[in-house]
C-alpha cells in the first residue's frame, strides 16, 4: 500500500507544470499582428512570424491566399470570434475569417508553437466548426 501511494505523489511531481496565463494577451498579440501582416501582404513581415519550416514551404504567400480565398471579391480584414487553446509550447486558435465588407465569414484555425519565447504561426487551415454555427453564437 505505501509502495503505491508513493508512485501516485511522484507521478503527480512529474506533471507538466500548468501553462502561465501570462501567454495569453501574449497569443492575442500574435493573433493582431499576424492579422496586420496579413493586411500589408509583406512576404518578410510574415514570414518572421511563422516557423522556420511553414515560412519554407511558402508560408507566407499560401497564409495571404488563404486568408483572402478565391474570391477575388473579397479582401481579408481581421480575425474574429477567436477561441485559444494552448499549453506551454503549443496554442491553437478558432476564429473567422472576416471580409472588408464584414459580411462575409470563414471559419480558421491558427496553430502557434512557442519558440524560446516567442509564439510563431505553424499552419493556417479551415476551421472545425461550421460558419453557420458561428453566426449563431456570436448573436445574443
Amino acid at each position: 500500500m505505501i509502495g503505491l501511494g508513493a508512485m501516485v505523489v511522484v507521478g503527480a511531481g512529474c506533471r507538466e507544470k500548468s501553462p502561465s496565463r501570462d501567454y495569453i494577451p501574449v497569443i492575442k498579440q500574435r493573433i493582431y499582428v499576424v492579422q496586420e501582416a496579413i493586411k500589408s501582404r509583406g512576404r518578410n513581415a510574415i514570414d518572421s512570424l511563422l516557423t522556420v519550416e511553414y515560412a519554407a514551404a511558402g508560408g507566407a504567400d499560401s497564409l495571404v491566399q488563404f486568408a483572402n480565398g478565391t474570391d477575388p471579391s473579397f479582401s481579408f480584414a481581421r480575425f474574429a470570434n477567436t477561441e485559444i487553446y494552448y499549453t506551454n509550447d503549443k496554442a491553437r486558435v478558432d476564429c473567422i475569417i472576416v471580409g472588408e465588407n464584414g459580411l462575409r465569414l470563414r471559419s480558421a484555425t491558427l496553430t502557434f508553437e512557442r519558440h524560446k519565447e516567442q509564439w510563431l504561426l505553424k499552419q493556417i487551415l479551415p476551421g472545425a466548426r461550421p460558419i453557420e454555427s458561428l453566426i449563431a453564437d456570436s448573436v445574443v
